[in-house]
C-alpha cells in the first residue's frame, strides 16, 4: 500500500495577482498562510461570479443549485489516497474502510461539523455504498452517472481512477503530520480488519 494527499480548494478562483518564483521556503510560508485561511470554511458572502475556469466547474456551476454553488465554494478539504494493486483490492479496502466513516469524519474535522455539513449540501449523494464485486461497481456507476467519469462521485470515501481508494471527509489540517496520521489511521484500519496483499 501507498498514500498520498491532495489538497482541494473551493471552486471558486482566488484573486492572484502575481505569483512570486516557488522555492521551498516561500513555498511553505505560501502554504501554511492559506491552510490558516482554510482551516474553517469560507464566509457565505464569497462571490460566486468567479468559478474557476475549467469546463468541468463550469458545468458544476450549471448543474447545481444556488445553495449547493455556495456550499461548494465555501468547502475546502484534505483528500487521503491509499494506493492499491487492482480494483479487487480497492474494493476489499474499500469496503472496510466504509465502517470507519464516522470515526474518519470526526478524526479530520476542525470546524465543528460545519465543512461537512456544506459537503453534504453540494452531494447529495455523499453515503459510501457496499459494493460487492467489480461487476457490482460498475452498476452503481451506471446508476450513479459517474461511469463516463469517476470524478462524479460524491461519496466521502470512493474508489477513484487512480487505482486508490480515497477519503474525502478530512478539512485541512493545522499540521502536515495532521495527514500522515489520517493515512496512518486508514492503514491500522485496513491491517486490523485483515486487509492482506
Amino acid at each position: 500500500m501507498s498514500w498520498a494527499s491532495t489538497f482541494t480548494f473551493p471552486l471558486i478562483a482566488p484573486e492572484i495577482t502575481a505569483l512570486p518564483a516557488l522555492t521551498l521556503a516561500n513555498t511553505l510560508e505560501l502554504f501554511s498562510e492559506v491552510n490558516n485561511l482554510l482551516v474553517r470554511t469560507f464566509p457565505e458572502t464569497i462571490p460566486l461570479t468567479k468559478i474557476f475556469p475549467s469546463d468541468r466547474y463550469r458545468q458544476i456551476k450549471q448543474s447545481v443549485s444556488p445553495e449547493q454553488l455556495l456550499a461548494a465554494c465555501r468547502v475546502a478539504g484534505t483528500h487521503v489516497h491509499i494506493g492499491m494493486a487492482n480494483l479487487k483490492e480497492c474494493i476489499t479496502a474499500y469496503n472496510i474502510l466504509r465502517k470507519y466513516l464516522d470515526y474518519f469524519c470526526k478524526l479530520g474535522d476542525h470546524s465543528n461539523g460545519e465543512r461537512l455539513r456544506l459537503y453534504k449540501t453540494m452531494a447529495k449523494n455523499w453515503v459510501p455504498p457496499e459494493i460487492k464485486d467489480a461487476e457490482n461497481f460498475f452498476e452503481i456507476a451506471e446508476k450513479n452517472s459517474f461511469v463516463e467519469d469517476p470524478r462524479n462521485c460524491h461519496w466521502l470515501i470512493r474508489i477513484s481512477a487512480h487505482g486508490t481508494v480515497e477519503l474525502r471527509m478530512f478539512g485541512s489540517y493545522n499540521y502536515l503530520s495532521e495527514v500522515t496520521d489520517y493515512a496512518g489511521m486508514a492503514v491500522l484500519a485496513l491491517l486490523d480488519n485483515g486487509f492482506n496483499r
